[in-house]
């Protein structure tokens, strides 16, 4: 997972934990697959823009956060062919 989007994925997790929720729950809450959820969640995958889109509508408070991680990335590029 880069550090450009840990502190979202965090977030994630703590919402996750403050409902009470399994993978399977949050991610039928988030519109995801439990799998998708999960590769996201372990920093197996990078969240795409089907994810971030699903994360604004399920959880409108945090447009914020996703609209700062984009602005983030947009600010500091990863070269083609570099690891992430």
């Amino acid at each position: 997972m880069n550090n450009l989007v840990a502190p979202l994925i965090k977030m994630l997790i703590a919402k996750q934990d403050e409902l009470e929720f399994s993978d399977v729950a949050f991610s039928e809450k988030i519109g995801m697959s439990r799998q998708m959820w999960a590769m996201v969640k372990n920093g197996d995958r990078e969240p795409g823009k089907d994810f971030l889109v699903a994360i604004m509508k399920a959880f409108p408070e945090y447009q914020l956060d996703v609209a700062n991680y984009l602005k983030a990335l947009a600010d500091h590029p990863t070269p083609q062919g570099a690891s992430k």
